[in-house]
């Protein structure tokens, strides 16, 4: 989760929404 979220917002993506990506 925390990861993805990191991830989200290194890319620029809303962080509110996380899609579910198999890291």
């Amino acid at each position: 989760e925390i990861a993805v979220n990191l991830r989200d917002m290194m890319e620029g993506r809303s962080p509110k929404i996380v899609i579910p990506e198999p890291y």
